[in-house]
């Protein structure tokens, strides 16, 4: 016997991914794998289809088990009532926001996936919870635009987008942001060249978008590396809004980093516009990593101006660091 398997909680958890498997795998195949004999197999099924609610059925056929509801799996998570509460109001929350949008039907998949791994999976089913809080969002509107966006960023490309005056432009989506009961889309064009050049408005403002080729990236840059690459180990907050004494409305967009991730800073105008406000807690405006990579490669690299700063927010030397 395995040693890792001696434990009767450890060796049902290899049992049910067996089982998840689709396999069909029998008492004895089950066995020969961790190493124990049949009759304990037999045992741990017995007690998984009983004591865990397991919807686990015997296939005469195929002479093996296998789940009736494909989503099942054994967890050691339990939901509280104050635990569902709050499941049902993200639940909720995300519904509203992409009702007429394929996401709203995803968001339903997902959470009854969640729900039903959970350890006490039988005794959620049919439970009444009080919805104590309860949120109406306006909803997101008409998603198509925000769907060619998304396809675009899923694969890195440029799109080219036609504005509601019929201005084209190419353009490299960076991120589609929810604020102020709208969508905005962040990005940048052929002529970026720091991150003040980022471009925030409105999504209504685009009538059409259309994803383009591998060619069109490369007239603009890829400047956000993907998550996978940059992720930090304390992302937080991504994007936020606030109400700043000095600038109003305040829209906070954060990229985080493992060396040198930035936060921009956007100030909603009374006509609905977003002014950029600065860039800061980001060395070389975001551009570290690239920066010692190319001097490694022994690449020139364009030098990065500083962003202006008022009288009251500059460094006490000359030589000390200006965060942008």
């Amino acid at each position: 016997m395995e040693e890792k398997y001696k434990s009767a909680y450890r060796r049902m958890f290899k049992v049910d991914e067996l089982i998840r498997e689709g396999r069909c795998p029998s008492a004895a195949q089950i066995a020969e794998k961790l190493g124990v004999s049949k009759r304990t197999i037999l045992r741990d099924l017995a007690y998984m289809e009983t004591e865990l609610s397991a919807p686990i059925v015997y296939d005469e056929e195929k002479n093996g088990y296998f789940y009736t509801n494909p989503r099942f799996a054994l967890s050691d998570i339990v939901f509280t009532d104050d635990d569902l509460s709050v499941l049902l109001l993200s639940k909720r929350l995300l519904e509203s926001l992409f009702s007429g949008t394929f996401y709203k039907t995803k968001v339903q998949e997902t959470f009854q996936a969640i729900l039903d791994h959970a350890g006490n999976s039988p005794q959620i089913t049919g439970r009444t919870v009080r919805e104590n809080i309860q949120v109406a969002l306006s909803g997101s509107g008409d998603f198509s635009l925000a769907e060619k966006l998304l396809e675009a960023m899923d694969g890195r490309l440029c799109a080219l987008g036609t504005k509601s005056d019929g201005t084209g432009i190419l353009l490299r989506p960076i991120r589609l942001i929810y604020a102020w009961e709208a969508w905005h889309l962040l990005y940048i064009t052929e002529g970026y060249h720091d991150n003040r050049d980022f471009k925030l408005e409105p999504l209504a403002l685009f009538k059409k978008i259309i994803p383009q080729g591998k060619g069109a990236g490369e007239k603009i840059p890829d400047v956000i590396p993907n998550v996978e690459e940059w992720a930090s180990p304390d992302c937080g907050r991504s994007s936020y809004v606030e109400k700043d004494k000095k600038n109003g409305d305040t829209l906070h967009i954060l990229f985080p980093g493992r060396s040198d991730g930035f936060h921009l800073t956007y100030r909603r105008n009374a006509d609905g516009t977003l002014s950029f406000i600065e860039n800061f807690q980001s060395m070389m405006g975001g551009h570290v990593m690239e920066f010692l990579l190319d001097s490694l490669d022994g690449k020139a690299h364009p030098e990065i101006p500083a962003q202006d700063i008022g009288d009251d927010e500059k460094p006490d030397d000359e030589n000390s660091p200006m965060l942008m």
